[in-house]
């Protein structure tokens, strides 16, 4: 499963909230289940990401915690994804997170097309509030852009694996 760096497909919700301070996307064509959902995949994304990327995350909440609330508990990360639904659709949800930093949205959409196998979009969009939202962004950034396709690739393959009874 080879995860490449798009452009924001301009057909997307996530499109909607464009203009932004950074956008990215990443997509990649996965073996998934017909009955994963988008929903499923931003639940894997948020609560399975791979444990350097999880010791990434309690360093980050530590270092930031004087800009504000971070959270990196899997549980906590959980309730988050369902209760922050923005948009949604039958192949794409939205997600977003604002606090006095910034606004953060992500989207995941699935596009299923007869005889092919499911192409799986996660996209990224930042609103920068303030001074503090500027700087929390620039020193994660670098970061971000490696731990995306790292974290999707991991839920992807989680979810492709039989459930146990």
């Amino acid at each position: 499963m080879k995860i490449r760096p798009i452009p924001v497909p301009s057909d997307t919700l996530i499109a909607r909230y464009l203009p932004a301070d950074y956008a990215d996307a990443f997509s990649c064509d996965c073996p998934l289940p017909e009955t994963i959902t988008p929903d499923d995949v931003h639940l894997a994304f948020w609560t399975t990401a791979p444990d350097w990327v999880e010791t990434l995350t309690r360093l980050r909440d530590r270092l930031v915690r004087p800009l504000g609330p971070a959270g990196s508990d899997r549980e906590a990360r959980k309730l988050w994804v369902r209760q922050n639904v923005v948009d949604r659709s039958a192949t794409e949800t939205v997600i977003a997170k604002d606090d006095k930093r910034l606004r953060f949205l992500c989207s995941v959409r699935i596009d299923r097309t007869a005889g092919k196998e499911p192409r799986i979009t996660f996209c990224t969009v930042v609103h920068l509030h303030n001074r503090s939202g500027k700087i929390y962004f620039a020193l994660i950034r670098p970061f971000h852009e490696r731990i995306v396709p790292a974290t999707l690739k991991n839920a992807l393959r989680r979810l492709q694996e039989p459930k146990q009874p």
